[in-house]
């Protein structure tokens, strides 16, 4: 969701930008909603114990109970500093849009509509991925974003 607010600024610095299961989108109607608006860090740590776990590993001053409540600040931001909704016209970096084909908070609805927003917008949608697709997949998932990146599939840049 950052990425798509700071691509919306236009800002001639960015050239490319990967997104992973982020709505660009977001209205109480949505089947995410429920979730995102009812979450707090205790629920994440018991839902998501492996990312809770990865999280404090990596952060040397770790405060999940921050970190959670800004996140989750940002999910039920349904205002225009919220989710960029129609600002996503106006970006003109090249964009990969990635999602898992079994993510439960991006529609594929959504990413298609999404994918013809701009015109430097591609969509990879990952079979047999969850949420966390680039975990799920991640040979799939590194590929194309070494393709995207203009990495040939040897490992040296072009």
């Amino acid at each position: 969701i950052v990425a798509y607010r700071y691509a919306a600024r236009q800002d001639t610095r960015l050239r490319k930008v990967v997104t992973i299961g982020a709505n660009w989108e977001m209205s109480t109607d949505d089947p995410s909603w429920a979730m995102q608006s009812g979450m707090t860090a205790q629920i994440w740590k018991d839902m998501f114990p492996s990312s809770y776990a990865d999280y404090m590993r990596l952060n040397p001053t770790p405060d999940f109970d921050r970190f959670a409540a800004a996140l989750i600040a940002m999910w039920t931001d349904l205002s225009p500093d919220g989710y960029p909704g129609p600002l996503m016209s106006r970006i003109h970096s090249e964009m990969l849009i990635v999602r898992g084909d079994n993510d439960p908070l991006t529609s594929l609805e959504s990413m298609s509509k999404l994918r013809n927003q701009g015109t430097n917008m591609s969509f990879l949608n990952i079979p047999l991925a969850d949420h966390v697709a680039f975990d799920d997949a991640p040979e799939v998932f590194l590929l194309n974003t070494g393709r995207f990146f203009g990495v040939p599939r040897d490992g040296q840049t072009k």
